[in-house]
């Protein structure tokens, strides 16, 4: 039985080699350079997924750095809304929009929730390519109690 089994181990082997070589190539060598190649490639992806790789330190760096400035941009368009309102206003009125208000508001992320998580989507619990902040500006038009001729 044991002969038998090794002549069935053999003829699966001349098997394999000659679907193989008709995949592959005429010959073994053929084969043997395909396989070679195949190699060679797996090895360029390999290094290549290994050089792409960011280091966990390099990204804790990277966001505590983005939050600083995040935070940064946030303080200076919070000192600067106030006066954005208001010189809005005067150039409505400036326009002949006498009666209409203008404001901006800007709500803030909660810095202190979100730190750690860095993710970059338009969302209200997260921070975008914009910052920590969501400006808006407010016009509400307020027509005139008398007809402009």
């Amino acid at each position: 039985m044991s002969s038998q089994r090794g002549c069935n181990n053999w003829r699966n082997g001349l098997d394999l080699i000659h679907s193989l070589k008709k995949k592959y190539g005429g010959t073994i060598e053929d084969v043997l350079a395909f396989g070679n190649q195949a190699e060679r490639k797996l090895q360029a992806l390999e290094q290549r997924t290994r050089n792409d790789s960011i280091e966990p330190k390099a990204i804790a760096e990277k966001t505590a750095k983005l939050w600083k400035v995040g935070t940064r941009l946030s303080e200076a368009r919070s000192k600067v809304i106030p006066a954005a309102s208001q010189s809005g206003e005067q150039q409505l009125g400036d326009l002949g929009f006498k009666q209409s208000r203008m404001d901006v508001s800007i709500a803030t992320l909660d810095t202190k929730a979100l730190k750690g998580s860095l993710r970059f989507e338009q969302s209200d619990s997260q921070m975008s390519s914009s910052g920590l902040d969501e400006v808006e500006f407010q016009f509400e038009p307020i027509r005139a109690s008398r007809r402009v001729r």
